[in-house]
Parts: structure tokens; C-alpha cells; sequence
């Protein structure tokens, strides 16, 4: 029943959406941006590029599943409650979760890489993963708790919360605004440091304390 609900007011949304649009395709007046046009042609070059063939064979599987789960969390979410803007971020919140995203264009090439510059007792790096946009960095204890560091790219950042069994909640870490994201599974801190965006997972029993000294820890390397 929800889901006959919910489908049926997505349809009257669209509807309502494309009600204006003519039927015939000549009398269709449009312009594109010029933020459309440049990505576009980014994408045009890279359709040409080695990279591009690259990641068109087997790292194209991967970035279908990815595709997969932002379907299926932007239909979950269904249409937005509350839109408010937070620090340099955009906040939606929906009925089942909260989509936190940049809201203009910021830096498009990580040039500084950033670690935990004081890891807590028992922790050492696992593992590293490092691109031009995003960089990842692992930490683990002898027990398989775990501390993930995600720098990336502040154009076009976004990324999905379950708000139906988390809560978000914000602090101002020396004047640095952090939205922290607290489940039964884990704690997500979020902000933004230096131009980039940064996102800090915490598979543990660990409390709010814990999870901002993390954060105080994130430094360049």
C-alpha cells in the first residue's frame, strides 16, 4: 500500500513537472548551461581517452553496483521533507534517510593527501587507495574495529544516511562545523577541511568523544 502511494504521487510530481513541455519536438525552446555544456565535453574527451576504455571493461561492473545503490537510496528516499543548507553543504532529509551534498562547484583534483596523524592505541593503516578525486585511507585494532578515511573532491560530493535507525547531529570542532551520524552499526563525521570534503567511519563501540578526536587528528601529510 505505502509503495502504491508513493509511486502514484512520484507520477503526479512528473506529471506536474513536464506539463509545460510541448508535444512537438520543434516547438521545444531550450538552452543549455554552460555547467551542462563544460561536463558535456568533459565527458566527450573522456569517452576518447585511454582511462575511459579502461574503466569501461571490468571497473565498469563496479560502478554499476555504485549506480545501483544510489537508485535504490534516491527511491527510498522518495520526495524531500526538508531542504536546509549546512555549512557548505546541501541537506535533504526524507522520510527513510538524509542526502548531504555540495551545493556548487569546489576543487576537482585532490593535490594534498590527509591521515590520522595520531592513531589511537592498537590501530595501524591496513590499507590505502588513492585517485584524483577521492583518497581512502583504513585503520584497524586487533579486535576488527575499524577507521575510514574518506578525502575527496568537493564538486559534486554527496552521500546517503539512513535516518530511520541513525541520527545526525552537528558540533563546531574549533570554529569547523561537523555533522556527526550516529547508528547501532557506526559513527560517520562529515565536514569540510582545506578545500576538501571529508567523511570519517567508525566500526566500534565508540562514542561521540572518540569519533571528534578523530577528526581533531585528520591532518595533511
Amino acid at each position: 500500500m505505502k509503495d502504491n502511494v508513493l509511486n502514484a504521487a512520484l507520477r503526479e510530481v512528473v506529471s506536474r513537472e513536464f506539463a509545460d513541455i510541448p508535444q512537438q519536438e520543434n516547438k521545444i525552446d531550450y538552452a543549455f548551461s554552460d555547467d551542462f555544456m563544460r561536463r558535456m565535453d568533459k565527458l566527450t574527451k573522456a569517452e576518447k581517452s585511454r582511462f575511459w576504455r579502461m574503466t569501461n571493461t571490468i571497473p565498469k561492473r563496479v560502478a554499476a553496483v555504485f549506480v545501483a545503490i544510489m537508485l535504490i537510496a534516491l527511491t527510498a528516499c522518495s520526495i524531500p521533507t526538508v531542504r536546509a543548507a549546512v555549512v557548505d553543504f546541501i541537506k535533504e532529509t526524507y522520510e527513510n534517510c538524509i542526502h548531504l551534498f555540495t551545493g556548487e562547484a569546489g576543487s576537482k583534483k585532490i593535490s594534498a593527501h590527509y591521515m590520522l596523524k595520531d592513531l589511537p592505541d592498537g590501530f595501524e593503516e591496513i590499507s590505502t587507495t588513492e585517485t584524483s578525486t577521492r583518497n581512502i585511507v583504513s585503520y584497524q585494532n586487533a579486535n576488527g574495529d575499524q577507521i575510514i578515511l574518506t578525502q575527496s573532491i568537493t564538486e559534486d560530493y554527496a552521500i546517503f544516511l539512513d535516518n530511520e535507525n541513525g541520527d545526525l547531529s552537528e558540533i563546531n570542532l574549533s570554529g569547523m562545523k561537523v555533522s556527526v551520524y550516529e547508528s547501532d552499526d557506526c559513527m560517520v563525521a562529515i565536514w569540510l577541511q582545506d578545500q576538501y570534503a571529508f567523511h570519517l567511519t567508525i566500526d566500534g563501540d565508540y562514542d561521540m568523544d572518540f569519533i571528534i578526536k578523530q577528526v581533531g587528528a585528520v591532518k595533511r601529510q
